[in-house]
């Protein structure tokens, strides 16, 4: 992906606040009658003042860095010399980069360039857990003209395999994740632009044209003062507003707006989901106190109030440049309640800090949401201890790469399960998240267990919500491991007591190659029924199951999570491709399959997580033979 340097947001504010300084000294002028004045303001700031920044071939351009991981940035720190670009000389150099405090190795790290003194901005670079095997190259472009330097652009590349060849321990040491400061490749490339612009000489002209009819206008109307002043007013205080003119979002008749935050207009069923459920638990306990610890543009946050009538929700987003969005969007609700309670709060801080800091003041929540990137998990037993007992705690996880058995180091070390790849993957990654809250909240003398659990393609992104109660890990618990044979297909469970008796029935007890063995995972049902059930006619009640151009179908999506969670359905699924290719069939119809499968006396449903799919405790070896049964039908 190529990314385009833009100006520093700092010096995009100054820019915007030299151009309201100019409406204001042109309109004070004509109102002062002095013309002179005013045109010779006019050259000033549009000719004299934007004096350009002159470089020479071979000297240094001033380049600084930041970091960011785990939702948090590092602060700005200049690259030294030998590593910064040089006017007009194409070149490579080597970056390091520091272990951050408190990085685990397992999220991804990115890196942002400020370049030059006119600071253009190279936005984030993801450089350290990408999808690409490969060692990555940041290549920046940087164009000039003259002895003027024009913009920047930058792109992270695989390193070319010469590279990797004469450095046979580059690619060791950059994926080794105890081997720091890790370097990354930088190259410089420059291209040379014309200094003879003909269109921006017009456009010049033009607008100098355009600028004097305008001074004379402004002249003519001078007996108007009264209105000349009065626009200066409206004028000054609407460029005066933060992002002036926002566009507004409507998501289930809740109006915000996203401003500069990350925000998926494809995740509002994941919000749908958390709204339904908040709103039950407010309606069986009679209060609610919501801890939305990432709250991005407080869109949920919002939404706890309005829909499900929180008693209090605290927004945090670590991200202070947030805060302005965050508080447009809240600010239709009062602050204080007619009780004299506090409604709503807004803060900026780590969540893991807010999270530890509720625990240690005792100030528990009945909802702890924390909308994550990626596998970050350092939050989870913080969250536990946050939640009163019965509390509700909403996760998600994005990591789809780890959830697929690719990188199984790393979904050890962020949930304690080694996963290795399996056709049902995405089920994988909602038990990997389960069985980590699982992990931590047992740790802390709490037992979890799931209400919901939703798998979204886009990202991917896995949402789980539990309930947290007292309680320990029992025996027969559902915290197991799982197998899957290439070979048969056949998937099974196996306990902490028969991890020396893993075997297929397809191999007669004997090791097999085929077999493939991840875990410990959740392994129990992915949904209460009863709860869903609940949270189905809430949805109806409130005219929710009717689906319109942009909303999912909740009533389907809601009615297949009650299917999935009969007890006699086993983990996994089986996607109806795999039964054909095994039975060398035609693919089988998904109702037909089922039905027949009832028939036959077996459980099965659909999958949510994948549409050609089913879930059912019949073996594979009988799937198939139902298949060609179908088939000569």
């Amino acid at each position: 992906m190529t990314f385009r340097g833009t100006p520093n947001p700092y010096f995009k504010r100054c820019t915007n606040n030299t151009h309201r300084s100019v409406k204001v000294i042109l309109l004070s002028a004509a109102m002062a009658r002095n013309l002179k004045s005013l045109v010779f303001s006019l050259f000033y700031f549009f000719w004299i003042a934007p004096v350009s920044i002159a470089y020479r071939p071979g000297d240094i351009v001033p380049m600084s860095k930041m970091g960011q991981y785990h939702s948090s940035r590092t602060v700005w720190y200049d690259v030294i010399g030998r590593q910064c670009p040089i006017f007009a000389v194409d070149r490579e150099v080597l970056i390091p980069i520091t272990k951050p405090t408190g990085y685990t190795g397992a999220d991804p790290y990115k890196i942002s360039f400020q370049v030059g003194r006119e600071k253009f901005l190279i936005p984030w670079l993801l450089v350290v857990n990408r999808k690409s095997s490969e060692v990555p190259i940041i290549d920046v472009h940087l164009r000039y003209s003259g002895n003027d330097l024009l913009g920047v652009t930058a792109r992270v590349i695989d390193m070319p395999h010469q590279y990797v060849e004469s450095h046979q321990d580059i690619r060791k040491k950059f994926w080794d994740p105890e081997y720091w400061p890790k370097h990354v490749l930088v190259r410089y490339t420059w291209e040379e632009q014309s200094e003879i612009d003909v269109s921006s000489g017009f456009y010049v002209l033009f607008g100098s044209a355009v600028l004097i009819s305008f001074v004379l206008a402004i002249y003519v109307l001078q007996s108007s003062q009264d209105k000349l002043a009065r626009f200066v007013r409206e004028t000054v205080a609407e460029s005066s507003m933060p992002g002036g003119v926002v566009a507004k979002i409507v998501e289930r008749g809740v109006e915000f707006s996203a401003g500069d935050s990350f925000f998926r207009s494809e995740s509002s069923t994941g919000r749908d989901l958390a709204v339904l459920s908040a709103a039950l638990h407010r309606r069986s306990n009679g209060r609610l106190r919501v801890l939305d610890a990432m709250c991005g543009c407080g869109v949920r946050s919002l939404r706890y109030l309005r829909q499900a009538d929180a008693n209090f929700v605290w927004a945090n987003d670590a991200n202070e440049d947030y805060r302005g969005t965050i508080l447009s969007n809240l600010s239709g609700i009062p602050r204080v309640s007619e009780g004299g309670e506090r409604r709503w709060v807004v803060t900026h801080s780590d969540a893991n800090r807010v999270l530890v800091e509720s625990y240690l003041h005792r100030d528990f929540f009945d909802l702890v949401d924390v909308d994550s990137f990626g596998s970050d998990s350092m939050f989870l037993r913080s969250a536990v201890a946050a939640l009163k007992i019965g509390g509700l705690l909403y996760v998600t996880s994005t990591d789809g790469y780890s959830s697929g058995g690719h990188r199984p180091q790393h979904s050890l070390a962020s949930y304690g399960a080694y996963v290795k790849p399996m056709p049902f993957s995405n089920e994988v990654g909602l038990r990997m998240l389960i069985g980590g809250v699982l992990r931590e909240a047992v740790a802390l003398g709490f037992f979890v267990s799931p209400l919901f659990s939703y798998y979204s393609y886009h990202g991917p992104v896995f949402r789980v919500m539990l309930r947290v109660s007292r309680g320990k890990l029992p025996e027969n618990s559902h915290y197991c491991f799982i197998s899957y044979c290439n070979r048969c297909g056949h998937s099974q469970a196996f306990s902490w007591g028969q991890l020396g008796q893993i075997s297929c029935p397809c191999s007669n007890g004997e090791v097999s190659r085929s077999l493939v063995v991840s875990g410990p995972l959740w392994t129990g049902p992915l949904h209460d029924g009863y709860y869903v059930t609940e949270m189905l006619k809430l949805a109806e009640e409130w005219g929710w199951t009717s689906a319109g151009n942009k909303d999912v179908d909740l009533e389907k999506l809601l009615n297949q999570m009650i299917d999935e969670s009969d007890p006699e359905l086993p983990f996994g699924y089986i996607k109806l491709d795999e039964v054909a290719s095994r039975a060398k069939v035609n693919s089988p119809p998904l109702k037909a399959m089922i039905s027949t499968l009832h028939e036959e006396g077996y459980a099965a449903s659909r999958s949510h997580i994948t549409p050609n799919a089913i879930k059912t405790n019949c073996p594979m070896a009988i799937c198939i033979q139902i298949a060609k049964r179908l088939q000569k039908c």
